[in-house]
């Protein structure tokens, strides 16, 4: 058992950097320093081990140990897979042990030779991460008892997305479907894990587990221009606005025109007066009308009018998806209501929305379907046409069951 033990330390950063098999959640934050130490004392161990045993018995044995290292290694992988859990566990190690051991001692009683062993320890290796895999891969299939219209394909979905932060799971498994022409509200308490699942969906974070998909095509976010690049736009709740900018700059960040000829082309000069025209016209458009110049920068605006630059700027360039996490927290009730109807306008000319909002009655005024956070997973999916705010309330806190 002291060897098993001792063999489990020393492959836990291979298995965890590779399968991600081995990842206690008991582990401290600190894991590169508590590896190291682990690494040393059971060094130690197991020097001093062998010192004694090689004293007592007069002797050594390069060869000796070797079918424990593979015992232990073939324990850990088991106890690690999607058969148990799948995030590794001492529990699980130990199962995965018991399971060597039994038919280790089955092929030892029917007369087996030990090579022939090795090999079957192999086999099952092999077998228990191909299962890991098949598991994955059933769990990211479209859930078919979702409450989304039949033979309608979510234009964005996820499927057990796992997201952890050391010890603390940000997403325990999430699920998610957005379908076409609709605005999805997202609720949950503080904590349940709605901005991590935002994030996850718009690239601003990679999930550890679990798929997304567009149009239901896979996809992996790298990085949020991945997420623009496919057409979401999202305004997070730190806005992510740059305050020494003027708003125009602000409204085409990242997205900057140059100008025609060859002044755009080899000197790379900025089209400053045209991106300009067009942000005017586009707030035009929108129906902000508490932004009137242009040229004034974020720095000098209230928290309110900040926030109708940051939802300007997704709502100007969203082609599939806009995501709007509390879009208006800070405004004040003439800039909230604007933003409310231009939420509805956008529903109306086919562009799916997600609102993350603790407003029940701007929830409820909205949505076509809600989807509730809790504890990291989506615990229900509802309608404001089947139920009350009570209702949703005592579903978000666990007071009632979906």
């Amino acid at each position: 058992m002291r060897i098993l033990l001792v063999d489990i330390l020393k492959f836990d950063g291979f298995f965890d950097a590779k399968f991600h098999i081995l990842k206690p959640r008991w582990l401290p934050t600190r894991v590169p320093r508590v590896k190291f130490s682990a690494y040393v004392v059971a060094g130690i161990i197991v020097a001093l081990a062998g010192w004694v045993l090689i004293g007592r018995i007069g002797g050594a044995d390069p060869q000796s140990g070797t079918t424990v290292n593979l015992d232990s290694i073939t324990a850990v992988v088991i106890g690690g897979t999607s058969l148990i859990g799948g995030r590794g566990s001492i529990v699980g190690a130990v199962f995965g042990a018991v399971i060597v051991t039994a038919l280790r001692s089955g092929l030892l009683l029917v007369g087996v030779d030990a090579l022939y062993q090795d090999l079957a320890v192999g086999v099952l290796i092999v077998v228990a991460l191909g299962l890991d895999q098949w598991i994955k891969l059933v769990r990211a299939m479209p859930d078919k008892t979702s409450t989304e219209p039949s033979g309608a394909q979510p234009v964005l979905a996820a499927r057990s997305l796992i997201k952890t932060f050391g010890r603390v799971v940000g997403l325990d498994g999430a699920d998610f479907d957005l379908n076409p022409h609709e605005i999805l509200a997202v609720i949950g308490d503080n904590g349940a894990g709605k901005s991590t699942l935002i994030k996850c969906l718009t690239g601003a974070m990679q999930p550890d587990e679990g798929v997304a998909h567009i149009d239901g095509r896979p996809v992996a976010f790298r990085r949020p221009q991945d997420a623009r690049d496919a057409g979401i736009e999202t305004v997070y709740q730190t806005l992510a606005v740059a305050p020494a900018l003027d708003i125009g700059q602000n409204i085409y960040l990242g997205r900057e025109r140059r100008a025609s000829g060859i002044l755009g082309k080899v000197f790379r000069k900025l089209d400053k007066a045209g991106m300009m025209k067009d942000a005017e016209l586009r707030m035009a458009q929108l129906g902000i009308g508490t932004l009137q110049n242009m040229r004034q920068t974020v720095e000098t605006l209230s928290g309110g009018q900040r926030q109708a630059v940051a939802v300007a700027r997704a709502v100007v360039f969203a082609s599939k998806v806009i995501v709007l996490n509390e879009p208006v927290a800070t405004m004040g009730v003439k800039e909230s209501r604007q933003v409310l109807d231009l939420i509805l306008r956008l529903r109306d000319k086919g562009l799916p929305v997600i609102l993350v909002s603790h407003n029940m009655p701007h929830v409820f005024e909205l949505a076509d379907r809600i989807h509730v956070q809790r504890l990291g997973r989506r615990v229900a999916v509802i309608s404001p046409r089947t139920h009350s705010m009570t209702d949703a309330i005592a579903i978000m806190t666990g007071a009632a069951t979906p």
